[in-house]
Formats: C-alpha cells, sequence, structure tokens
C-alpha cells in the first residue's frame, strides 16, 4: 500500500515537473508574442483571376476609371495611369462591418512617390460606397487636404498632394494626418494599419515598431461599413503593384484561454491562471477568470486549455528553452507540491 501511494506520489511529481514545462512554454511565447482573436472578412493575393474575382476571402472588387484603364488584376492589382486625367479607384465589392476593431495589412512595389504631373496614390479603407458611382466627387483622391468627401482611414504614398503618411479623413473636406514617422519609401514593402474600439490606432512599415497615436475628439466611426479602397491618378512614370491585401476584424469571439476576457491569450491570462492555481477563480474579470471548464477550480484542465487556446490563437507549437523550463520549475516546484500534498 505504501509502495502504491509512494509510486502515486512520483507519478503526482512527473505531472508538475512536465506540467510546469508546459507552464514555462507557454509563458515564454506569450511573453513574446500575444494572440489576438482576429478573423480575415476580405483577402486577395491578385493572382490574375480578375479584378471582379477573389478567390480568397470577400469577394472581388469594382473599378470605375474616369479615364483609361487605371487597374487591372495582372498577378498583382496593378495601377497602370498613363496620362495626366488618367484617374480611377477599386473598391471592395462588399461592406464589412469592423465595429470590434480592425488590422489592414498590404504589401505593394512603388517606384515613385515623388511630385510630377498629378502622382496620387492612397490605400486603406472607406465608408462604404454606392454599388454605381459614377460622381467624381468619390473619384478622387479622399485623402488630398480640402477634397475628401468621404469618411476613411488610409496611407497617402506620394508627396505630391495632401500629407503623406498615415491619414483619417471625416468626410466634411478635413484630412487629418495621422503620423509619417514611418516615411513611405519606393520599392517592395509591406505596411500594416490597425485600430481598436478606443480610436488607438498603430501602424508600421516592414515590421517595424509600430507607431501609435488617438484619434481625438469624436474619434474614428467604426459603426460604419467600410470597403477596402485603392487610387491612383497621373501615375505616368511607374505603377504601383499590389501584391496583396488582407483585412481582419478584432472580432468578439470568446478564445480558449483568454482568462480576462480582453480578446487576446497573452501573458495577462498566463498570469491569472497561475496565480489561481488550485483555488476558484479570479472574480470581477470579463472572461472565465482561469476557469475555462467552469468546473469551479482553476486547475491542470484549465492549464491545457491555456496552452490550446495559446496555439490555435497563434497558429503555432512553442518549445520551451531548458534554462527558462529550471528558472520556472525552481520558482513554482515546492509550491505546487505543496499544494497537491496538502
Amino acid at each position: 500500500m505504501d509502495n502504491e501511494k509512494n509510486s502515486m506520489t512520483t507519478k503526482d511529481r512527473t505531472r508538475t515537473v512536465l506540467t510546469l514545462a508546459a507552464v514555462a512554454m507557454v509563458s515564454l511565447a506569450l511573453l513574446a508574442a500575444p494572440a489576438s482573436a482576429l478573423t480575415v472578412v476580405y483577402q486577395d493575393a491578385f493572382d490574375d483571376d480578375g479584378i471582379d474575382v477573389n478567390t480568397g476571402v470577400g469577394g472581388g472588387l469594382n473599378r470605375y476609371a474616369r479615364q483609361g484603364d487605371t487597374w487591372v488584376d495582372n498577378g498583382d492589382l496593378i495601377g497602370n495611369s498613363t496620362g495626366g486625367n488618367d484617374r480611377g479607384n477599386v473598391w471592395s465589392l462588399n461592406s464589412f462591418d469592423l465595429s470590434a476593431g480592425f488590422s489592414l495589412e498590404v504589401s505593394y512595389t512603388i517606384d515613385n512617390i515623388g511630385a510630377g504631373g498629378a502622382n496620387r496614390v492612397i490605400i486603406g479603407l472607406i465608408d462604404a460606397l454606392p454599388e454605381t458611382q459614377t460622381n467624381t466627387t468619390y473619384i478622387t483622391h479622399f485623402l488630398a487636404d480640402n477634397q475628401s468627401k468621404s469618411y476613411g482611414i488610409g496611407m497617402n504614398m506620394t508627396t505630391d498632394t495632401g500629407p503623406q503618411g498615415l491619414n483619417f479623413a471625416d468626410n466634411t473636406g478635413s484630412v487629418t494626418p495621422l503620423s509619417n514617422e514611418q516615411t513611405i519609401l519606393t520599392g517592395t514593402h509591406t505596411f500594416l494599419i490597425e485600430m481598436d474600439t478606443e480610436s488607438n490606432w498603430s501602424y508600421s512599415i516592414d515590421g517595424a515598431t509600430a507607431t501609435t497615436g488617438t484619434i481625438a475628439g469624436e474619434g474614428f466611426d467604426l459603426t460604419r461599413d467600410f470597403q477596402f479602397f485603392a487610387y491612383v491618378q497621373d501615375y505616368r512614370y511607374n505603377k504601383i503593384n499590389l501584391h496583396s491585401a488582407t483585412l481582419s476584424t478584432l472580432g468578439s469571439a470568446i478564445l480558449d484561454g483568454d482568462a480576462d476576457g480582453d480578446g487576446d491569450v497573452d501573458a495577462a491570462d498566463y498570469i491569472m491562471v497561475k496565480t489561481h492555481f488550485g483555488g476558484p477563480p479570479a472574480a470581477d474579470t470579463d472572461g472565465s477568470g482561469g476557469d475555462f471548464n467552469d468546473d469551479g477550480t482553476v486547475d491542470w484542465d484549465d492549464l491545457q486549455s491555456l496552452m490550446d487556446g495559446f496555439n490555435t490563437a497563434n497558429g503555432t507549437e512553442t518549445i520551451p528553452e531548458p534554462a527558462t523550463l529550471l528558472i520556472m520549475m525552481a520558482a513554482g516546484l515546492p509550491a505546487l507540491l505543496k499544494r497537491r500534498r496538502s
């Protein structure tokens, strides 16, 4: 009987060590890269399937050209303006509910960002346009000073008119420059724009540390429906090539492993599970408090849910570093063993 008891204790201790290793594994990954609940609503790789066809997500594009064949899908989405009066835009056939916040990532190649003729290129999100829109009030550079009759946010890629960089248009003719700290350069790049429900924005180019800020006053109205939008004018010297565009909503789905209910699985959730392990869940949170299976106790099953939730949201398998495992086990093993013996 004593041998059986000792054997079970050894099993328990082994399980504790293995679980602590898993905890260390998750904590490392969460501290390095919190996983957000992103849901892709529009994604197009512009793979020569036609402007109005999209084999990705969210449908194809509308196109309006005032003059010239200004946009073509030829393996890339190419702004092919060649003359001074050539101008036109594309916008997604569908509009999207981004009320939970959004992320817009666009990969592109641009060869000319300077003034010359009326060299204008913008890429971003615009308040839903009518299905048929030939009014040149809308077929314009909606992020240009005193020209905007639309509501939206995006990147002014050139220096010809209006402020270059990230800009906000409030459909009153006013354009607010948000930032050009990360300057747009020629060549092949990727930009990422994000906005949360508190009008906090961020943008980065080629994975640089994000530049951040907040739209003051009434903020950014996420109750509107938005469409992906791009505009080109008089791009006579070179072309703008869009390689891909991905628009995601932050979503409101409850993630497995989101202990505090803030919409992601990160270090804060790990700390909540670790703090309340072996006892009741944390109170006064928007989430489960660490008790993911709602059995009244934060236990091994909940720890597994935390790990599963992170791996599902982040789309990766994580591997712990030996040095970190030793530190974690040294710090946490005595307390957990004491808790299991009591």
